[in-house]
């Protein structure tokens, strides 16, 4: 027997861990896989992403920030924001448009995307349990 989830709920939370990945055809004719991650999960803050040229797999650029001290994640709606970094939601649904950029030189990105069919929850899986009872959801937008 399946668990019912309520995803819109997990979004509002002021901790967890998030991610987005992006493949994308590039003005220049190449396939890229873009990667977006922001975790605060205990004394544990960071951001990252990367950008990989799947066509020229040697063109390669990524980065991690690790946050020490005040968390940067909005309490009451998804959003994690730096001055370089933002990933979260930006409408009232926080399942219905989440952008996520990066201004980190190399690293360089603004895509934003929009649900169009219904979540399936680490492909079907739920949710994935990892460590002492954290959880991890993932959505798949297709």
């Amino acid at each position: 027997m399946g668990m019912n989830y309520n995803l819109s709920d997990s979004l509002v939370l002021p901790k967890g861990s998030f991610w987005s990945s992006h493949f994308v055809h590039g003005n220049d004719d190449h396939e890229y896989l873009i990667l977006s991650h922001v975790v605060n999960i205990d004394t544990m803050e960071y951001y990252r992403a990367s950008i990989l040229d799947i066509t020229n797999p040697e063109s390669y650029n990524q980065f991690t920030t690790v946050v020490n001290g005040s968390t940067n994640f909005r309490n009451g709606t998804f959003g994690y924001q730096t001055d370089d970094y933002f990933m979260g939601s930006v409408t009232a649904d926080p399942l219905g448009a989440i952008p996520t950029w990066s201004l980190v030189e190399g690293v360089i990105f603004n895509l934003t995307y929009e649900l169009s069919s219904p979540v399936l929850l680490n492909g079907g899986n739920g949710v994935i349990y990892w460590g002492k009872c954290k959880q991890q959801h993932i959505i798949i937008v297709c």
